[in-house]
């Protein structure tokens, strides 16, 4: 049945696991999905931006990564799809479905089609679900997914295309493609009124490209400017993220490990499973911790 066409599933890695599944689909519905995800290539392909980080796009715009790395994850499941374990939901594994992907590959063209995944696109087993065959009700009392028309990035020739990093990013690591920040961008974190820093700029630009990444990311999101305090520390405590507050601001601490965990809260990189409530990192190899 796998030469009729596979979706395949990417999870939140742990580690020791392979991040991908296989769901296998019969020819008819393989062509309906890829039919529906090309309907929806203009919008990525239209209008297209070199992406850096620094620009945000229009609604009729869309952000392209030249020379971009697939995973290699990715590219192993596409060689020898028969290699890939297909999803069940025994194991939580749905709970860490981040992204599905569909891909088209023949001789002449190699096709990446992918869309994230909600945690309302998940349909429970606890709900009774009643589809129509012309004038005949069939129910159901399984558990599935729902996949949509939306394509949150597609790669084709070597390019990445998206509209949203944020979403992108949850799918596939950028980090490597995002800018840094730069000294006016430390000092305008620094500045931040709801934040407040043990160092001081000069200590800020010894940070590592990964931490000044984020941080030029968090400022391009607006996140800082978009919530108030109460509404950050809420979020964070139902993540059990630590946050310490200094003079009604967030201390953005010396210590590596602490920066790091606020980083990537505030980037919208830790959440919660889709069915439990056990806490996830994106683009990382281990499952945080289980409330």
């Amino acid at each position: 049945m796998r030469d009729n066409g596979i979706l395949f599933a990417i999870l939140q890695p742990q580690k020791g696991e392979t991040p991908i599944r296989a769901i296998e689909l019969n020819k008819s519905d393989f062509d309906s999905l890829y039919s529906m995800f090309s309907q929806e290539l203009w919008k990525l392909k239209t209008n297209v931006i070199s992406f850096s980080g620094e620009y945000k796009p229009e609604f009729d715009e869309s952000l392209e990564i030249k020379g971009f790395k697939l995973p290699e994850y990715v590219k192993e499941a596409t060689d020898n799809p028969l290699g890939v374990d297909s999803l069940t939901i025994e194991d939580g594994e749905i709970e860490k479905l981040k992204a599905v992907f569909l891909v088209k590959q023949s001789e002449d063209e190699y096709r990446i089609f992918c869309q994230k995944f909600k945690k309302n696109q998940y349909l429970s087993q606890n709900f009774l679900k009643v589809f129509w065959d012309k004038n005949t009700v069939h129910s159901v009392n399984k558990p599935g997914i729902n996949i949509t028309n939306a394509v949150d990035c597609y790669y084709e020739d070597g390019s990445l295309f998206f509209k949203s990093y944020y979403i992108a990013n949850q799918i596939f690591d950028l980090n490597e493609y995002y800018r840094e920040a730069t000294r006016e961008d430390l000092e305008k974190f620094a500045n931040l009124d709801v934040i407040a820093i043990e160092n001081d700029v000069e200590e800020l630009e010894e940070m590592n490209k990964w931490t000044r990444k984020k941080i030029a990311t968090i400022l391009d999101s607006g996140v800082l400017e978009k919530n108030n305090i109460k509404n950050i520390l809420k979020f964070a405590n139902e993540l059990n993220i630590e946050i310490e507050v200094k003079n009604k601001k967030i201390l953005f601490p010396a210590d590596k490990q602490k920066q790091r965990n606020i980083l990537k809260f505030l980037c919208d990189e830790i959440f919660r499973g889709n069915l439990s409530d056990n806490i996830y990192e994106t683009n990382s190899k281990k499952l945080t911790q289980s409330s």
